[in-house]
């Protein structure tokens, strides 16, 4: 799972950590956000079915955090 926390431009990137959760609240892990980017491998932790997955940003001492809309799985 990969998400971006775009920046503003002249402002350093932003830091923190990017959490991943699935619709039924099961947290997929916790990843440290590099450069804009936070990437988490996770071994299957979901039953068979659909799901949908959201990225809560932890936020930083420049950003707010914020949690994504959710994509499909």
């Amino acid at each position: 799972l990969t998400a971006t926390v775009a920046g503003v431009a002249g402002v350093p990137n932003p830091t923190g950590t990017v959490t991943f959760v699935a619709s039924d609240g099961t947290i997929l892990g916790t990843a440290p956000v590099v450069n804009g980017v936070a990437t988490l491998t996770v071994a299957p932790a979901l039953l068979a079915g659909g799901y949908t997955i959201t990225a809560q940003y932890s936020g930083d001492s420049i950003y707010s955090a914020l949690t994504s809309a959710g994509v499909p799985l």
